[in-house]
This record gives structure tokens, C-alpha cells and sequence, in this order.
């Protein structure tokens, strides 16, 4: 129970501090999956689950309000089950699409408890007490608007490492080898969902040369990232270069008119 407790807290901290700086970061997985590990005295598999998590969700995102899948609240737990609830990485990491789903429906089922406080928003505004609207506004944003998530966490990471890993114990070899296979093939299915937004014709000939380093020259994620960095650059200030040439000839074009 303590360490369910734990989760379940710094679940609610993560999300206060980062809804009162507004940094839209602190609940991503690369964030969130190294804060969890660090807490439960594992901060190198938070990192590894964090990073894993980060390139399934990175191309799954909100449209119109509506999320499919909680990233934040799936990094929470599926973290917690490797970490103290026995899984595998593969296993943790093949549970965080189903995970995500059912926690991102989690506010759709307590909407109906909102309506309790949007007619005392009502009444304060119609009262013209700003000091109480403010306070219930912070209160609800802070105490109340996450304590449902918090809680089903808790009871997740109390109750379900135990029956999760049960149900593994008794699974055949050839479902959990299908399951490490899915882990590993999910990343891919993230960073494609994501290139699949940002991919086009002029910037597509990088990522090949990246795969081609890795597969080819077997080098490694941080080699490639600097690699590629320093191109990055170089190619920036090309293009700066070029700008102000093209800047430069455009006015002296234009003094050889008028003269």
C-alpha cells in the first residue's frame, strides 16, 4: 500500500507543479517515467520506460479535447508495475496503449460531478464574489480537478501489480514472446504515426542517413543525435547565408534601377 501511496502522490505533485508553471512538460513520458523512477529507487529504468514511452505516445495526440490514450497516467503505472510490480519492461511497455486508454476515460465518466460546481461558479459570479470564485476556481483546478485520477491510481498500482503479474505467471511462452515482440515494435509505431505529420521531400533524405548510420555503421542513438545536430546546424546557417546573399543582391538590384 505505501508504494501505491507514493504513485498515487507523485502523480497528483507532478500535475500541481506543472498546471501552476504551465509548462505542458512535466506530464510528458520522458519527464514523467525518470521523476517515478527516481521516487520508487530506480531511476535508470524510469529513464529507459520513460524514453520507451515517450516514442509510443509522441505520435498520438489530442484533437478537438479529446485524447485517445493517457500518456501520463500510463507512465505512471506501467513504471510502477516494472519497478515494483515484477513485469518486464516488454510486458510494461505492451500494457501502456490498453493502460492509456481506459485512464484517458476517466474524466468523461466523472464529468457529470462538474455540474455541482459550475452552478457555485454560478452563484459567486452572480454575487460578484471574486475572493470565493478564485478560491473554489484554485481549488478545483488543484485539489479536486485530478483526485479522481489519483485515486483510481493508487488502487491500480495497490491492486493491479499483484493480479497483473499473476496473469503473466500463467501465460504460455509463446503470448509473452508475442507480448516482447509488440513492445519492441511500438516505438516504431509511434515515431511512424509522428513522421507521418512532420515527414516531407526536403528533410526526408536526413532520415535515411540516420537509419543508414545506426544500421550500417552500427553506431549508436547519441552518435547519430550529434551527427545529425551538427548537419542540422550547418544547414541553418546555409540557409542564413543564403538569405541575406539573396537579401543583399535584391537591394543592390534596386539601387541599379534607381541610379
Amino acid at each position: 500500500m505505501g508504494i501505491a501511496l507514493i504513485v498515487a502522490l507523485t502523480y497528483w505533485v507532478i500535475f500541481v507543479i506543472d498546471e501552476s508553471f504551465s509548462w505542458q512538460a512535466l506530464v510528458r513520458p520522458i519527464v514523467t517515467g525518470p521523476i517515478v523512477g527516481l521516487v520508487l529507487g530506480d531511476l535508470e529504468t524510469g529513464c529507459i520506460m520513460g524514453g520507451m514511452l515517450e516514442a509510443i505516445y509522441m505520435g498520438i495526440v489530442s484533437v478537438g479535447g479529446g485524447a485517445p490514450a493517457d500518456a501520463f497516467g500510463s507512465t505512471i503505472i506501467c513504471t510502477a508495475f516494472v519497478i515494483h510490480g515484477g513485469l518486464s519492461m516488454e510486458a510494461g511497455l505492451a500494457l501502456a496503449i490498453p493502460i492509456g486508454t481506459v485512464t484517458a476515460r476517466i474524466p468523461q465518466i466523472i464529468l457529470p460531478l462538474h455540474g455541482i460546481f459550475v452552478n457555485m461558479f454560478d452563484r459567486f459570479a452572480a454575487e460578484g464574489d471574486s475572493k470565493k470564485f478564485c478560491f473554489l476556481q484554485q481549488l478545483y483546478r488543484f485539489a479536486i480537478g485530478k483526485t479522481v485520477q489519483a485515486i483510481v491510481i493508487f488502487f491500480a498500482v495497490w491492486l493491479g501489480a499483484d493480479a497483473v503479474q499473476n496473469v503473466f505467471a500463467v501465460l504460455p511462452d509463446f503470448v509473452l514472446d508475442g507480448l516482447s515482440v509488440a513492445s519492441k515494435m511500438l516505438p516504431a509505431v509511434g515515431l511512424g504515426i509522428l513522421l507521418s505529420m512532420i515527414f516531407n521531400k526536403e528533410q526526408g533524405g536526413f532520415l535515411f542517413i540516420g537509419f543508414a548510420l545506426a544500421a550500417y555503421l552500427g553506431l549508436g542513438t547519441m552518435a547519430v543525435a550529434v551527427i545529425m545536430g551538427a548537419v542540422a546546424v550547418i544547414v541553418f546557417f546555409s540557409d542564413v547565408a543564403r538569405s541575406n546573399e539573396t537579401v543583399k543582391a535584391s537591394a543592390s538590384s534596386e539601387e541599379d534601377f534607381f541610379e
